[in-house]
């Protein structure tokens, strides 16, 4: 697919370094910007896990460059860079459960849930009213009479009272649900993607069911909590979700990731994540609806401070949410291992051969140009005088010396 700029002409879509540099581009902002103390610090400071004499190590492997020995914040709502590796794994985690339910002759229904708001109200309301919604969609004796029309028998341990250890065995419609958010004209806008997992003798009629059915619910736990109710035909979608397409699927679900800022066609009346439909050359009308990484773009990008003053909100209510939830036992039950959190996915660090280390001193001049040393390491340099000049000199072609030291 083609992407036209505002001029008319095909734009360029960033490479590998490109993209890399461009989280680095914000990362870096962050450590000057952020509210929050994690964020200000990861990818930047040392890691205290290594001791005295630590040092900073830059890795090569498979044409991929990077570091080790630093802090990681796990953020997967607000950092750009451990957000595209937490990213990379929940992807293929989900893939690989569409995959093995599928291969049971079983069927996936992919449900969307909205609410309705306005620009005065707080992201942190907001995300409580979304949760409690979805509490009342997936709980209750609504939900059970659901799981039994609709869902498969699954082992279950119980985990308290009486029978404390207990396995039964009971019909359940296991789910994997995902929060995503955009900013607008009307203020946030919180969403629920859930896939839910149900029998393979499961049909069209179902859906309209089971929709029908949920939309009851989440609209009453809305409505409960002084919200206006959803419209029938946006409050609540389903559909199936074809056989082959979850490779799609699972990079659906983990696609809030950093992407930076290119052109996107004028007149255009939305974005979502990804290069092809982030922001233009000059201020994003307000119109626009922006997912939190494509504002945190045009902070970067533009200084804006009334931007800065929404991201700051969405990094204090995003804190400690959880982006994706996994219904308790699904992943023991189709075989997959057990589920890192956002927080060990960030700290594993690259493997490959470590091609250059930076003390303390050595660290502290050359932190503010990560891709820079990357790239020269990409493009064959190895001896870590000629590379520090590089970098402080801005030389766009030093001689490459390809010396251990």
């Amino acid at each position: 697919m083609t992407n036209t700029s505002i001029s008319g002409q095909a734009d360029k879509l960033p490479d590998a370094t490109e993209r890399r540099d461009g989280r680095y581009a914000a990362q870096r902002m962050l450590w000057r910007e952020s509210s929050l103390p994690r964020l200000r610090h990861c990818g930047r400071s040392m890691s205290k896990h290594t001791g005295d004499g630590q040092t900073v190590k830059v890795k090569h492997s498979d044409g991929v460059t990077g570091f080790s020995g630093l802090q990681t914040c796990g953020s997967v709502w607000a950092c750009a860079v451990c957000s595209q590796k937490i990213a990379s794994v929940r992807s293929a985690d989900i893939g690989a459960a569409a995959d093995a339910w599928h291969l049971r002759g079983s069927r996936i229904v992919f449900l969307t849930l909205t609410m309705r708001h306005n620009r005065g109200q707080r992201l942190d309301d907001l995300w409580d009213n979304l949760a409690a919604g979805w509490k009342k969609v997936a709980s209750g004796r609504p939900w059970e009479n659901n799981c039994k029309n609709y869902g498969i028998p699954i082992p279950r341990v119980i985990k308290s009272g009486a029978e404390k250890g207990k396995t039964v065995i009971e019909p359940r419609i296991p789910y994997i649900r995902a929060v995503e958010s955009t900013h607008g004209a009307n203020g946030w806008h919180l969403h629920i993607h859930a896939l839910l997992f149900v029998s393979g003798k499961f049909t069209d009629d179902d859906v309209e069911t089971l929709r029908d059915d949920i939309y009851a619910r989440w609209s009453g736990a809305l409505t409960s909590r002084g919200m206006h109710a959803p419209s029938v035909a946006h409050g609540v979608d389903a559909k199936l979700v074809r056989r082959g397409s979850t490779e799609l699927l699972g990079g659906y679900f983990a696609k809030s990731v950093y992407t930076g800022r290119a052109p996107v066609a004028k007149g255009s009346a939305s974005r979502a994540t990804g290069w092809e439909v982030a922001g233009g050359g000059g201020k994003t009308a307000r119109g626009v609806n922006r997912t939190p990484f494509q504002i945190l773009a045009d902070v970067e990008a533009l200084g804006d401070a009334d931007d800065l003053a929404i991201w700051w909100e969405w990094e204090s209510a995003s804190k400690g949410r959880r982006q994706i939830t996994w219904s308790v036992g699904l992943r023991e039950f189709l075989g997959l291992n057990d589920e890192l959190t956002d927080e060990q996915i960030a700290e594993e660090e690259l493997g490959g051969d470590i091609v250059m280390e930076f003390d303390a001193d050595e660290w502290f001049e050359l932190q503010w140009h990560k891709g820079r040393i990357c790239s020269l390491i990409d493009a064959g340099i190895r001896c870590k005088k000629e590379l520090i000049h590089a970098v402080t000199t801005r030389q766009k072609n030093p001689q490459l010396v390809l010396s251990p030291n």
